[in-house]
């Protein structure tokens, strides 16, 4: 029987897209702030096959495209004050 653990995914706002490679079972749980740095928080079983997400950290105030189709996950603020929100899509195959 496989277990279930939490795993923290620290992601930076200087990139456009945040590529997490992350076992094909899990379920995202939280975002948050560590300092300066938005973390995604989720629960995985480890020893399965892991797929790739896309994440997008995008500003408050920051246009997305009209065809943008990511799932929201949650909002952070940092302890400067700047307000980010957490979108993800999983990628359709390893090639992206």
């Amino acid at each position: 029987m496989s277990k279930t653990v939490v795993w923290k995914f620290p992601l930076t706002y200087k990139e456009a897209t945040i590529q997490v490679e992350i076992p094909e079972v899990f379920q995202l749980l939280y975002v948050d702030a560590q300092g300066e740095l938005p973390c995604v928080w989720a629960e995985v079983v480890p020893d399965r096959k892991t797929i790739h997400l896309k994440f997008f950290v995008i500003a408050t105030g920051e246009t997305m495209s009209e065809n943008f189709t990511a799932k929201y996950v949650g909002s952070c603020q940092t302890r400067a004050g700047l307000m980010f929100h957490v979108y993800v899509q999983e990628q359709a195959d390893d090639t992206q």
